[in-house]
């Protein structure tokens, strides 16, 4: 199921609280997925269903170049979804994912849904990226292909990206646990999470 609809996301504008003069238009979405967990799947380990979306957005001033921001945001059970408001804030968790407080630190905005939100008053997090042009995501396909060509992937723990501007090279490093190539490798599992492959548009 998808959440975030172009009619009510594109045109979104963000402020971040650390910078409060600029403001972030949301433009074109470029991936949505979700994982949701029953009420039963939630309660106990305290696990939230979450919703990730990475959209392109751009400063609403027009200066400066494209950048990217992605969001983490609770998604209702399963079942739940068309269920009241009221039912639906019941859930409400405040506490960000724990993929959002693995990121890097970075330009980030961790507040709650509105009223009419999915989840009222659950998570929802931004965090801005830099935008990442095509020639870098065949890069990290590359480097990908590279590691199963020497036998060993990644399978737990994201491995640490060098990024070698002047010969346009990506170089995976750090792996914290590896392992023989299988069909698909935790690398290669985030890849296509966040929609990048074959990339967003230029």
């Amino acid at each position: 199921m998808k959440f975030l609809g172009s009619d009510v996301w594109q045109g979104k504008e963000i402020v971040f609280p650390s910078d409060p003069d600029v403001i972030w238009v949301l433009e074109q979405k470029l991936s949505e997925d979700s994982i949701q967990h029953t009420r039963e799947e939630s309660i106990t380990p305290n696990l939230p269903s979450v919703i990730r979306a990475v959209f392109s957005c751009k400063r609403k001033d027009d200066m400066g170049v494209k950048h990217a921001m992605k969001i983490y945001m609770q998604a209702p059970w399963i079942d739940t979804e068309f269920m009241s408001a009221a039912t639906r804030k019941a859930q409400a968790d405040t506490n960000r994912s724990e993929d959002m407080a693995s990121e890097i630190k970075a330009l980030q905005l961790h507040t709650k849904q509105e009223d009419d939100g999915l989840v009222p008053t659950g998570f929802i997090s931004y965090l801005l990226m830099t935008w990442l042009k095509g020639k870098v995501f065949k890069a990290f396909k590359e480097a990908l292909e590279d590691t199963k060509r020497c036998g060993v992937v990644s399978k737990g723990g994201n491995p640490t990206l060098i990024w070698d501007a002047e010969n346009e090279k990506c170089y995976m490093v750090d792996f914290k646990w590896s392992g023989r190539p299988h069909y698909i490798d935790v690398a290669e599992r985030i890849w296509r999470r966040w929609g990048l492959q074959p990339g967003p548009p230029e």
